[in-house]
């Protein structure tokens, strides 16, 4: 089976840092701090078996797998936008880019899920 490795984009990291304060204002920074964490760890997951989440609709326009995780619960649920790069031949793992983290009920043509919405191609 192959392995991943899973990177975020600078847009992914700065969507999520801003996901972190946003949510540190409206409950507290403990839940927000718990909220965080989840969204990486629930990323980490993607290290085996990328391919068990839904392709993004019209994702045939893009380049490249590109696909939607849910961490969370209905509207509520956060949206992992990523990108499976396979290895190339003669490597051993892949890299699941991640390009975009929003909450599902902040979802704005400023983070449309267009992984092409500038989603830097650099690893954190």
């Amino acid at each position: 089976m192959t392995s991943y490795r899973v990177e975020f984009t600078d847009v992914a990291q700065a969507e999520a840092d801003a996901a972190y304060l946003r949510r540190s204002q409206r409950t507290s920074p403990e839940e927000a701090s718990e909220c965080y964490a989840g969204i990486f760890t629930a990323a980490q997951t993607l290290v085996t078996m990328p391919r068990r989440w839904q392709p993004v609709p019209h994702s045939d326009q893009y380049e490249g797998d590109v696909r939607r995780m849910l961490y969370g619960r209905g509207s509520t649920a956060h949206h992992i936008i990523y990108r499976i790069i396979d290895p190339a031949v003669g490597e051993a793992e892949g890299i699941v880019r991640v390009l975009h983290v929003y909450h599902g009920a902040r979802r704005t043509s400023q983070n449309s899920g267009d992984p092409n919405d500038g989603a830097e191609e650099q690893s954190l």
